[in-house]
């Protein structure tokens, strides 16, 4: 965040998700899950080329890519040469974009997103801020705890902060 122009960059890669939130509780701003149903053409073509991996495919709700004896549930790692050598890119996407004091961004892995959609997140902080008083750390807390009490099948990770 450069506090002097407001704005902040974002960068996403992987099985996470940001977002930024308005003063009154709504989704100013989202990044581009990047799952291999996204990248299916792009995989597609990969595959045609001979990099060693399955076309994307879904089971009970999840898109994956098997790379060798491995299951990838993201298109895009940033977990090295095994992963890139076979077609998982390693390319963030970078947004840049002007945020207000008030507002809220958070950034969680695929855990909570897997139980819980953005407007939600968003709904829930907006509360947790406002009508409760929790701090940026307690409404991560918060957050990660919803999501297991959900029934998440994945890690839950979150982070918090008040513009």
């Amino acid at each position: 965040l450069d506090e002097a122009t407001g704005k902040l960059t974002a960068l996403n890669c992987g099985d996470s998700r940001s977002l930024v939130v308005t003063s009154q509780g709504g989704v100013k701003f989202v990044t581009q899950d990047h799952t291999p149903q996204f990248d299916e053409e792009r995989l597609r073509e990969g595959k045609e080329a001979g990099l060693g991996y399955s076309l994307p495919k879904c089971r009970v709700s999840r898109w994956s890519i098997s790379v060798g004896v491995y299951e990838y549930s993201v298109a895009r790692s940033l977990e090295g040469p095994m992963a890139t050598s076979k077609g998982i890119v390693s390319d963030p996407d970078v947004s840049e974009l002007s945020v207000d004091a008030g507002e809220t961004m958070i950034s969680a892995s695929d855990g909570l997103w897997e139980v819980m959609d953005s407007n939600e997140v968003a709904l829930d902080l907006h509360k947790m801020k406002t009508e409760e008083g929790m701090s940026a750390k307690e409404a991560a807390k918060a957050l990660c705890n919803m999501a297991m009490k959900k029934g998440t099948s994945d890690n839950v990770s979150a982070v918090v902060v008040y513009l």
